[in-house]
Parts: C-alpha cells; sequence; structure tokens
C-alpha cells in the first residue's frame, strides 16, 4: 500500500506487512503498526537506520521510548504538582518532575514513589503566611515501583551541605535532586529565602 504525494514522487505512507491500520474516526487520525511486542513503532524511511520511536501500553500507561536524539524548536512545558503537605510529605514521581509543596508542620518523614533511575525533579517548599516549618531529611523512602516495599534512601548533598528550610514566613527554598537508585539520591540545594 502507497499513497504518492506527487505524481513520480516517493510515497507519503508506505507499509509492506499486514499489520498497518489507518482508520478516522469522528476527527482523529489513529495509525497502529505494532511489532512483535506489542509497541507502536515510528521510524523514518530516510536510509538512516532503525526506528526512532516505541510507544507502548503497559498496563494502561502509555510509555514511549526513543533511541534517537530527539530535536524540540519551541519550549516544553511540563505542569506544576502543587499540595500542602503535613508532618508526612508524599509526592508521586510519575505525576512531573516539578513539585511545589506548601509546609503545614514540621516535616519528620518524605514519602517518595515511582521514581526511576536517572530522573531529575525539583521541589519548592513554601512556608505559609502564618508559620516557619523545618524540614528533615532522616526518614526519606522510595517506593520505586509502588509495590509497597519502599527502600530507605540515603541523600548525598552537594559540597556536604544538608538543605536547611528558610524558617521565615512565606519565603521557600527550591531544591534539586538526580535519582541514582531506589535509596540512593543526589542532592542539591539551588535557591533559598525566595
Amino acid at each position: 500500500l502507497q499513497f504518492g504525494s506527487k505524481a513520480g514522487g516517493d510515497g507519503n505512507i508506505k507499509h509492506t506487512g499486514s499489520n498497518l491500520q489507518i482508520s478516522e474516526t469522528t476527527g482523529n487520525i489513529q495509525i497502529t503498526n505494532y511489532n512483535t511486542d506489542g509497541d507502536v513503532v515510528l521510524s523514518s524511511d530516510d536510509g538512516s537506520g532503525g526506528e526512532t520511536a516505541y510507544i507502548t501500553l503497559d498496563g494502561g500507561e502509555v510509555i514511549t521510548k526513543f533511541h534517537k536524539p530527539i530535536t524540540v524548536s519551541g519550549s516544553i512545558n511540563q505542569g506544576i504538582t502543587s499540595a500542602t503537605e503535613d508532618a508526612t510529605v508524599v509526592i508521586d514521581l510519575s505525576s512531573g518532575n516539578y513539585f511545589n509543596i506548601t509546609l503545614g508542620a514540621n516535616v519528620t518523614d518524605i514519602d517518595f514513589t515511582n521514581g526511576t533511575d536517572g530522573q531529575r525533579f525539583l521541589i519548592r517548599f513554601t512556608q505559609p503566611g502564618g508559620a516557619n516549618y523545618s524540614i528533615a531529611y532522616n526518614a526519606v523512602t522510595h517506593d520505586q515501583d509502588g509495590g509497597g516495599s519502599p527502600a530507605n534512601v540515603t541523600i548525598k548533598w552537594a559540597g556536604g551541605i544538608t538543605h536547611a528550610m528558610t524558617r521565615t514566613n512565606a519565603k521557600a527554598d527550591t531544591i534539586g535532586f538526580i535519582i541514582n537508585d531506589e535509596n540512593a539520591f543526589d542532592g542539591f540545594i539551588i535557591g533559598q529565602n525566595l
């Protein structure tokens, strides 16, 4: 099956197998080309070799895997996950990479879930207008697969300086982390007293 872009020109869509489906439903175009693993494969036909991306449905979750460099001509905007937390801060790392947490008590426990090795993320901790709470990092856990068995996390802070929350009403600190393993994070103080 081949659709030509112009007379005598190369085709826009080429298909040599039996598992390509192109359909239009209520204005949406669906293109499905499964490989033997059940992935939707997006590939170029310019002779550069191989597929450029796989899109997989894993238990209803869409997972995209790129095998070549990604070029973006515009900005990539990711939403902010905001919450007010008390003594136990719970952060689901599968929901994004930027978290704005308003403190509601002195933090004695931070529980991360669903992070991946190599993931980088930021947390902006904000003091409420009428209080100045502290944050302790001696009870940090990470349940990487979300299965209910969290590991205790050791944080290696850049320069050996552990973050101490700014104790001023309505001020914020921004902290960055890199996940090296389920139980090993690098921590960075990005900005304080903001």
